[in-house]
């Protein structure tokens, strides 16, 4: 690279190859952008390209990967007006030609861009200023288009913002579009996310975010954020994470192992902070889905039921269907909806001796789990487990402490147990259970999204 005048460098990770871009300013011919690859396995670089063609109007890079394509965007400078403009140009991943450049639709003078992948699209965010007569005025304005279209959807107007505050936006493997910003008409700082087209309500409570700009970091589904707390000199810094449940776990199958068992198998979740996996099982004989076990490794083999191998006319007696399901539960005790479901025709105890409640198996410990899906809307299932006989209180709390909800209030013989919470009167936002029986007591946060 040569050492030309630089003023924005970016890169990219796709856990294959390191994509680069920058820019060099050089006198008398203008701001350009550029982009190279690294390999690290083979320590190789390689096409080099300067992307703008010497047209002297690409400063801000940014870039983002998708499967098969690098997506590159810059901005060019409108010199008579004096603002910066948007356009975007992709390659194959594998092929050292660009294609087209493609103008990005804009509002005006553009002051924050950010370059994401969500929704199987490629993804820009804006903060934008308008000026008016009466003033000037910031908004969130957001573009898209799929991998291999080759024009841009009109741009929508997300939310207006202060003045003189920042911005950041960031997608999560869910494919959502996060953003953190200080909301104009709500006069606080908040996180919202768009799904589709579709911005969600404020989430959680932004605190102190000041200056500088603060940096956004996204992990799976969770979300980092770096800011200073206060504007003071010299500040604090501050350090907030938004915990959300992982995906349902993908690729359950099941099959028959060398002693006639089932066993399951699955994909690795793609949470970096993956705990364990909960197995459940369901008998076709009645009763609901029960909590089996855990396991740290995206498999398990239930030896208490076995595959039937009788030759007719003999049979096998209690053969029936049994389903399988998994969840994934992080380090912070939030737990996916539960993955696809499998089922297998199997072994099991007589069914006149099997007792349908599924709360009739005793545990060897008090437990609350945390509840299944969250965020939800608008209902939830909690389990629990009671160790021993005796008054059971499971309630429902807002943030500020208010009780909106009490789902059990009686006595309880010992076993696992599984109550819904209907929240269809609640608004969205945070809420915290908890339950008590004797000396025990455990809390866990969840999360309402209407």
């Amino acid at each position: 690279m040569t050492n030309t005048g630089c003023d924005k460098m970016v890169a990219y990770n796709d856990g294959v190859d390191i994509h680069i871009g920058w820019t060099e300013n050089k006198p008398n011919y203008g701001i350009n952008s550029y982009y190279v690859k690294f390999t690290p396995s083979s320590q190789n670089w390689s096409y080099y390209k300067e992307v703008t063609d010497a047209n002297g109007s690409g400063g801000d890079p940014d870039l983002v990967i998708s499967p098969n394509k690098v997506h590159y965007t810059y901005s060019g400078t409108n010199y008579g007006l004096g603002w910066r403009y948007p356009e975007s140009r992709d390659k194959i991943k594998t092929s050292p030609d660009w294609q087209n450049p493609m103008d990005i639709p804009y509002l005006n003078a553009i002051q924050y861009k950010k370059s994401m992948v969500a929704n199987e699209n490629f993804n820009v965010a804006f903060r934008e200023e308008v000026c008016l007569w009466a003033g000037c005025n910031l908004f969130i304005t957001y573009a898209n288009r799929p991998y291999d279209q080759g024009y841009w959807n009109n741009y929508e107007i997300i939310r207006e913002i202060g003045l003189d505050t920042q911005i950041e936006s960031e997608s999560t493997i869910d494919n959502k579009i996060h953003f953190i910003y200080f909301d104009k008409l709500d006069n606080a700082w908040e996180h919202r996310y768009l799904s589709g087209s579709t911005l969600s309500d404020p989430i959680a409570q932004i605190y102190l975010v000041a200056y500088p700009s603060p940096s956004l970091v996204a992990n799976s589904n969770d979300l980092y954020l770096m800011a200073l707390g206060s504007s003071q000199i010299p500040s604090w810094p501050l350090f907030q994470h938004y915990d959300v449940a992982p995906l349902a776990p993908t690729g359950l199958t099941i099959s028959e192992d060398a002693n006639n068992h089932p066993r399951l198998d699955w994909n690795i979740s793609p949470e970096p902070d993956r705990n364990h996996y909960n197995i459940y099982r369901y008998d076709s004989y009645g009763g609901e889905w029960q909590y089996l076990t855990q396991s740290s490794a995206a498999t398990y083999t239930d030896q208490t039921l076995t595959y039937c191998h009788a030759v007719p006319p003999a049979q096998c007696p209690n053969v029936r269907n049994f389903s399988y399901r998994v969840t994934v539960v992080d380090n912070g005790s939030q737990e996916s909806n539960p993955s696809d479901e499998v089922t297998a025709r199997l072994v099991g105890g007589s069914p006149d001796k099997i007792v349908v409640n599924p709360n009739s198996s005793e545990p060897m410990e008090y437990s609350l789990g945390q509840n299944y899906p969250n965020p939800f809307n608008p209902t939830t299932t909690i389990n629990y487990s009671i160790k021993t006989v005796g008054e059971v209180t499971l309630k429902m709390y807002d943030m500020l402490g208010t009780e909106v909800a009490s789902l059990v209030n009686e006595r309880k013989e010992p076993g696992n147990y599984s109550v819904t919470f209907n929240a269809a009167n609640l608004p969205s936002g945070m809420y915290v259970y908890k339950l008590t029986s004797g000396n025990f007591a455990a809390t866990k946060k969840l999360i309402l999204l209407k």
